[in-house]
């Protein structure tokens, strides 16, 4: 699926998380609930997108992924689950400082699919987290998640309107 290059039916949602980071209030650890389909991944593209003051929204994916201070992390289709070596990139990542001294994002898209070696790495790093170092993760609230990950998350879940759905 492409990525739109609009935020559909989250504005107020995206307003919301900018304001809470302009004023330094953001939860560095957020985990994005909801049905399969409604945009989790596409609002948190656009949500980071929009943190690093970028105004240009085309191709956003791909203009995320060659950002050094983001890293992004999408289960491969021919996989049924995240490897643990996945994990340890965003270990990796999480160590090295930002060369201009800017905000690091950390995106796993579909956290239901992690094991549990992945779960508990991810909890190691995330309770020692830096200042600066933001967990966003997505998830399908229909399918099983860790609930010892969930609870160290800060939880926002999102409900698309059916006045949206045909946009």
């Amino acid at each position: 699926l492409k990525i739109s290059d609009n935020i559909i039916g989250f504005d107020k949602e995206l307003s919301f998380f900018k304001n809470l980071y302009n004023k330094k209030c953001l939860p560095n650890k957020i985990l994005f609930q909801g049905l399969e389909g409604i945009g989790k991944y596409t609002f948190v593209l656009h949500l980071i997108n929009s943190l690093l003051k970028s105004k240009d929204t085309n191709n956003i994916e791909d203009k995320l992924l060659n950002n050094q201070n983001v890293l992004i992390l999408k289960k491969n289709d021919n996989s049924r689950e995240y490897k643990f070596d996945e994990i340890k990139n965003i270990i990796s990542f999480c160590k090295y400082k930002s060369l201009e001294t800017k905000s690091k994002f950390i995106v796993i898209k579909s956290t239901n699919f992690l094991n549990k070696n992945s779960v508990n790495a991810l909890l190691k790093l995330t309770e020692e987290v830096k200042e600066d170092v933001f967990f966003f993760f997505t998830s399908n609230f229909m399918l099983n998640n860790s609930k010892t990950l969930e609870s160290r998350f800060f939880k926002k879940k999102l409900f698309l309107k059916k006045n949206y759905h045909n946009q």
